[in-house]
Parts: structure tokens; sequence; C-alpha cells
């Protein structure tokens, strides 16, 4: 959720936060909340479609100082909007991405699409444990972080409001710098707890806290609806108690609710002297939106803990770090429950959650997701049938960069719809951009065509040569195609057909073609980890007939171009008119990609893939590399002028042009 000025408001209200050295101990961290601000605090541009290669780095980083200090971490995300509570602010914030994606600032802050794809792959290489809720993933962060009796850090301001036994960091105050003292190596941060507030106001207790928070404004209350509200908590506090003059107005509606807050006994006290206060007309339906909002923050949903028992351990994410297996293994010893009772617990969300024909989630979807082997979008299209996506960098004139990209995923829907029985609306809808507008597009779908598979066949006895071929078909990847592949090795096969349907479907020109591919090369040759350089590349090379060796992998000699690349980026990334056409190819490219991993996720899996993110999409080397080819008419002729460029009979130009050729199948080039 997120209280609006909360975190502002603390740090006005408290002239010294605790400061902690962090070291020796266990953290729970919101992995959907640190991400976004990792990328923020990088600094790195979003004008380009995303520096994945640089975030994916730093990531690194922050987990292998971790390591030096003896930290341990877990992570938690988000999954499906449960609900229908916060669709409005979705849109709102789908509506606002639309306004940025096609305004003429080239200072825009639109968080790149593939964060999350480059975030699990660094908890992979770093063996950090991570699971995902059904639904938000806030409550049971503060649950997992109190049966661990651990820290909680995130970059949420909802966790001010929670009761965490040992306290939440925020993560910007985190210097994931490590020092040294007395023999140990540690980091710094801020330590807070809910009892500072509650100190701070004498008599506010969690649960008037938690009121007061919410009714100045979180994404489940329309603060339109609270506003009279507001304004007579402000009118009948002590002046003498108001916040200093000069103070921002949510601060002083922060300060004076809880003024007001702190001399009430309980939140039906403080909610009906209010409600009959302000004469409002729908006091009921506002009581109830209100109420369900403090009981998040009271009693925070509590179901992860149980996927930890030893007798449901099909999530090998959890096993990582035997550390956070004893923990929970300790907690749950302590239980009066049998492994069935806790099995139940563990079942009991996904039966509560009901599809539009009042189905419950399937055990083994639930399962999946919170795994995260497959998307929680599939759960709001099991609920509402309908995704709101936000838009990214844009251009006005051209298609959102969704569609190309929905058919792909339209499959798996039917196959859901027809499970569901929905014989009334089978139809799905997308909230995406026509034009400079959010719409909405619907989809409709034929559950009753012959060749769709069964949900439950598909991850129970149908093989794996067969979900192949279902994910190839939805794909629309050509039997010729298949077979330029079948010398390719298999964990480049998905990544490549990906590659085709964007330069098939988007009709992309040859200069993005080569620009992919190069940033592609780039990504894995210069990685500082050699052992990025794996077997299957160094095959990949060896099917081209290109030598391998280290030596003739050696791109050091082109620094200068590729440096060339990168200020012509630089340059662009401070103007208005900054090439968003680039920009917007390489975005249709990502939605593409995401939304083909969840097409195979679907199908449980029957290509494995080992390209992320940070592999083959550098946007500012990408942009750089179109511009340049552009500026010197190299898009005349793409072939030959790539020899021009790094000089032929190299590594980097040989697999250049095979790549390109294996998607292309033809050396005549399409008008650049």
């Amino acid at each position: 959720m997120g209280i609006r000025g909360l975190e502002t408001f603390i740090r006005k209200t408290f002239d010294e936060v605790e400061k902690i050295k962090f070291h020796n101990c266990n953290v729970v961290i919101d992995g959907d909340s640190i991400y976004h601000q990792m990328y923020q605090e990088c600094e790195l541009t979003c004008v380009f479609a995303g520096e994945y290669d640089q975030f994916y780095q730093s990531c690194i980083q922050l987990f292998e100082s971790f390591e030096k200090c003896q930290i341990n971490a877990f992570v938690v995300f988000d999954g499906a909007q449960l609900d229908s509570r916060k669709e409005s602010t979705m849109i709102k914030r789908a509506e606002d991405s639309i306004v940025k994606s096609t305004t003429d600032d080239s200072i825009v802050s639109i968080t790149p699409r593939l964060l999350h794809q480059t975030f699990i792959s660094v908890l992979d290489a770093m063996q950090v444990p991570y699971i995902s809720a059904l639904g938000e993933a806030d409550d049971e962060c503060v649950s997992l972080a109190n049966h661990f009796n651990c820290y909680l850090m995130a970059t949420d301001s909802d966790y001010f409001c929670y009761n965490l036994h040992r306290g939440y960091i925020p993560f910007e105050s985190l210097d994931i710098n490590p020092k040294k003292r007395h023999g140990y190596i540690y980091l710094t941060a801020q330590l807070y707890h809910i009892d500072s507030l509650l100190e701070k106001f004498e008599g506010l207790q969690p649960k008037t806290l938690a009121l007061a928070c919410c009714l100045c404004g979180n994404d489940y209350i329309d603060r339109d609806s609270t506003i009279k509200i507001i304004r007579y908590m402000n009118n009948n506090v002590e002046t003498s108690k108001n916040v200093h003059n000069g103070q921002s107005k949510q601060t002083q509606n922060l300060w004076n609710a809880m003024e007001w807050m702190r001399k009430k006994t309980d939140v039906d006290e403080a909610l009906g002297d209010l409600l009959i206060e302000v004469h409002l007309n729908s006091n009921n339906e506002l009581r109830i939106k209100i109420e369900e909002a403090v009981l998040c923050y009271l009693e925070p949903s509590d179901t992860l803990i149980y996927r930890f028992n030893s007798s449901n351990n099909a999530n090998p994410n959890l096993l990582k770090n035997p550390v956070f297996v004893q923990l929970a293994q300790s907690y749950l010893d302590k239980l009066d429950m049998n492994d069935n009772q806790r099995e139940d617990s563990i079942n009991e969300i996904s039966q509560n959650i009901k599809s539009k024909c009042n189905h419950s989630l399937p055990l083994f979807l639930a399962d999946t997701i919170t795994d995260l082997r497959l998307s929680s979008s599939f759960i709001e299209i099991f609920i509402r049938r309908q995704l709101i996506c936000k838009a990214l960098i844009e251009v006005k004139e051209k298609p959102s960069i969704f569609t190309y990209a929905i058919p792909i995923v339209l499959p798996c829907f039917t196959i859901l719809l027809k499970w569901d029985k929905d014989q009334n609306d089978s139809s799905v809808v997308f909230h995406h951009r026509k034009v400079d507008k959010l719409e909405k597009d619907k989809y409709s779908i034929n559950i009753h065509a012959d060749d769709i598979p069964e949900l439950e066949q598909i991850w129970t006895t149908m093989s794996i040569y067969e979900r192949q071929g279902f994910v190839r078909k939805y794909l629309e990847i050509p039997d010729e195609f298949v077979q330029r592949l079948e010398n390719i090795p298999s964990d480049f096969h998905l990544w490549l057909m990906i590659i085709y349907y964007w330069y098939i479907r988007c009709k992309i020109s040859p200069v993005y073609l080569y620009a992919v591919f190069f940033c592609f090369i780039k990504c894995i040759s210069l990685r500082n980890d050699p052992e990025s350089m794996t077997e299957q590349f160094n095959a990949l090379l060896t099917t081209f007939n290109i030598n391998s060796s280290r030596q003739s992998m050696d791109l050091s000699k082109h620094e200068k171009i590729f440096e060339k690349f990168e200020e012509l980026a630089e340059k662009d990334s401070t103007k208005t008119n900054f090439n968003k056409r680039t920009t917007y190819e390489l975005n249709c490219l990502q939605v593409i990609y995401l939304f083909s991993l969840r097409l195979n996720d679907f199908f449980n899996t029957p290509f494995r893939y080992s390209i992320y993110p940070q592999d083959f999409i550098s946007g500012s080397l990408f942009y750089g590399f179109v511009k340049y080819c552009q500026e010197k008419h190299y898009v005349l002729n793409m072939n030959n002028s790539m020899d021009a460029l790094f000089g032929n009979k190299t590594y980097l130009v040989d697999l250049l042009h095979s790549l390109y050729n294996l998607i292309t199948s033809a050396n005549v080039e399409k008008d650049g």
C-alpha cells in the first residue's frame, strides 16, 4: 500500500533515528520495493529502456556485501491483487505512466519492465532464498520477520505502522559498502521501531496509529472520502500540539491525526466519533473499508511460514539457506499442529481465492506461483479477467508495446477460462495505451476449440515434447526455423524464438536486430565474472564454426568504439528530442520476452532458458549503436557495415552475422 507522506513525517518528527552496525544477523527483504529502489540509487537512466547489465552487477554487489558481513537474507515478492480495492489506484498509475511515456521531456522516470526477472537471476546466482505471496507481500514479510525474530528491510512507508519485533530498516538508509572495526565487518543502517511513535504520542496504540495513517491516505482508501475526517481532526487538536509551521500539509495532517487518536482507547470508539461528527452519508461502506485497511496492520496474513514444513519442500528456493530452514522449523515445532494441519494452512488461502465462476484456485497453481515458477498475473485473469498494463517509453503514433505481446498469452488465458467453465463471457480485457489514453482492449477467446489442452493435463501427463510444441505454436514459430535451431545449444532456443517473433511481428529493421545481438555479445563477453563464459556460450560459437578461445573473445580492442556508442547515448539522455523510436522498439522486445516466458512457464517450462535481461539488454549501448549506425548511414547495408565498423574475420563480427542470418535466413536485408 504505502502511507502518503509518512516517511517524510518520520524523518521530520525524530531528530535522531537509531543507527546500527548491520552484521551477523538475519533479515527479511521486501523484494519488489528493494529492486525498484536499487535502480534509482544506482542512478541508472530510464530513457533507454533499462540498463540491466549495470543493475545486475549492483545487485550482486549488495548481496556480496551481505555475505562479507555474515547477513542472511530471505526475500519475499508480491503476488496478485486478490480483490478490487486497489484497482482505481492501479488504473491511475497506468494513466500516469502514459503521460510520462509520451511526454517530450527526456528526464522520464519509468521503471524498466524487466527488473524483477533480473533481480531473480541475482538471487539465484547468490543462492539467496526467496518466495512469493499469493497476494501483496507486506503482511507476509512482517509475519516471517517476526517468526524468524529478524529485521525487515524495505522501502515502503507501510512498515512504519507494523509491530515488528526486531524493527524496520529503511533500505535507503543502508550503506552497502562494508566497513571493518574491532575485527568484524559491518554495514551501517538506520533502525526504526513502532514504539518510537507510540512514545512520541503518549496514549497512541498500534491500532489507533494504524487508523490515523489509513485516514491520511493509502492505496486502499480514496483520499476524497476521508477529507472531511482529516479536516475535522485538524480543527480539533490543541494548537500548541501542532507541528511546527512551514511543514507540508500532509505532515501536518499526520501529526494532527496522531494527536487526535492518542486520546481514543480503540478503533471502534475513534471511528464512531469521527463518522458521527462529519455527518457522512455512506458511513457503513466507508467504515468497512477503513476497518479492513486497519486490520491489515494488526493481523497480517500468515501462510508462507508453513511452506517450510518438511512434508512440503517442493520449493527448492526455501532450502538454499539452512539458517532460515532451521528458524522456520523451530517455530513450526512449537505449534500444536500435525503435518496435515500445516498442509491445510498452506492450502487455505488458495481455496479462498475464488474465480469469476466461483471455483477455488487449483492448489498446484498456488504452489507454482509462490515458488515463482508462474506469474501471478494468471490469478488476476482467474479472478477478474483483466490485466492493467503500465506504459513504458513509447511513441504516441505507434501501437502500444503490449499490442504485439498480448497474442502470446491469450492461449494460456483460454485454457484457464475453459477450466473455469465460463460459458457466459469468454473474453479478457487488457488496459493499455491507445495513442495517449488508457483504454480497455477486449479480446474474445474460443474456449470450445478442439485443440485446447486441459489445464491439469499440462501439469500432469503431457510430455515435454508436446509442451514444446504448444509453445512453438503460440509463438508462431515455423518448422523451418525450428530446424535451424537443431545444432544450437538448447538453452538458447527459447530466446532465439523470442527474437524471431519480435523480428517478424514488429517488422524490425536490421539495425535493431544487429543492436540486440551486439548487446548480447558484449554483455556476456565483458562480464566481470569469468564463470559467465558458460559452456553453452562456447558451444554456440562452435556451432557457427567460430573460434571460442579466450584470446579471440577479447573485445578490448573495440573499447574506443564502445565508448563512442555510450557517449552518443549519454548526450541524448538529456535531450527532449531523443530518439524514442529506438527505445520503443527495445521496449517491444522486452514485453514480448516477458510474455513469452509466461507462456513457457504456463506450459511447465518445456524450454530451459539461461538468457536473462542482463545478458542481452543494455539500453544505452543499444541506443548508441543504433544512433551511430544511422548517423554513418550503415543502416543501408548492415552486413557490410559491420565489417567496416569492427573489422572482418573477427569473433565479434562473425557471431553478429551468424546470429542475424539465423533469424532472417536471407542475405537480402530489409530497408533500414
